[in-house]
């Protein structure tokens, strides 16, 4: 499962040797990806078009731990009779199951075999990402909800008129949005598929979502959507979200760290596992968000590999 902005071209888009679906499938596994909904390739709807109506764009990343991931669950073991799923996530793709099993969810915790989560997400506090800072600190969010743009894709901006009234009023900002969210570098990353990688992402999901993202960075804390006291208060039945319980998690943790991940910071991972029952952490050097996806070297999945087969 995908990060923020990403989608499950992610997995896929790096050589064939170095992508860690590719390098799965050749080993034997069955391998699914993900889409969260929102992105280029999950604007479908049984009731709301995401071009006209304003409520498909209402979800955060709590209605993808709630919702789509127990949908994911039940849609894989259904299709392939498999009881028990591994599940493999970056970034946000690890921050919805964090979330999901904070929760309990009954069918995500029913079949999910394995949890692998490569530059894991729950807290953000020390993230050091520049785009992630510049949404966090200016109006951009806020410009945006004002001019009723409630999906989040600045590459379509770029293509249309709004694109020219962001990028007047925040200039260098359009250049760090289309950049990574995180760290890309070519001295560990496989920037010679650069062409390939911008022609992938970012793949889209909603401004509330980005919102989301905001408030995780902003308040220190792994919680609910903070809808205001009054709203809070009818939803939750308290005037603060309430926030997710990593202590509630009974399944053991793979977490994949890198040393110099600016959105997924070392710092926040060795507090998300100490407040996990049971995960084991594995920090690797000269490595930044993006490697897991697009690294050159990508022999971290051998630990991977070797946790998937462990009994």
């Amino acid at each position: 499962m995908h990060g923020l902005l990403d989608s499950s071209d992610g997995a896929v888009i790096n050589d064939e040797s170095k992508s860690p679906a590719f390098m799965l499938a050749n080993l034997g596994y069955d391998v699914w990806s993900g889409n969260a909904r929102g992105n280029k390739y999950s604007r479908s709807h049984v009731k709301y078009d995401p071009d006209n109506d304003r409520e498909f764009w209402d979800f955060s990343w709590d209605d993808i731990a709630a919702y789509d991931l127990p949908v994911f669950f039940d849609y894989v073991t259904k299709a392939t009779g498999q009881q028990k799923i591994d599940y493999m996530g970056h970034s946000q793709g690890t921050t919805v199951m964090f979330a999901a099993l904070a929760d309990k969810n009954p069918v995500v915790t029913q079949h999910l075999g394995k949890f692998i989560a490569l530059g894991p997400v729950a807290y953000v506090f020390h993230q050091s990402s520049k785009p992630m800072q510049i949404l966090s600190d200016s109006r951009l969010l806020d410009l945006l909800n004002y001019l009723n743009l409630d999906e989040f894709s600045p590459s379509d901006w770029l293509q249309k008129s709004v694109g020219k009234i962001i990028c007047a009023q925040f200039g260098n900002i359009c250049v760090d949005l289309l950049g990574s969210f995180s760290d890309a570098d070519p001295s560990r990353d496989n920037m010679e598929r650069a062409d390939v990688f911008v022609g992938h992402f970012p793949s889209g999901t909603s401004l509330k979502n980005v919102y989301k993202w905001q408030q995780e960075i902003l308040v220190d804390a792994f919680q609910k959507f903070d809808y205001g006291a009054e709203e809070n208060l009818r939803r939750y039945g308290q005037t603060v979200p309430p926030p997710y319980n990593l202590g509630n998690i009974e399944h053991k943790v793979y977490l994949f760290s890198a040393s110099e991940d600016l959105l997924s910071n070392p710092t926040d991972v060795q507090r998300l596992k100490d407040e996990l029952k049971d995960a084991e952490l594995k920090i690797y050097p000269k490595m930044g968000h993006l490697t897991f996806m697009v690294g050159q070297d990508m022999s971290f999945m051998n630990d991977v590999i070797l946790a998937l087969q462990e009994k």
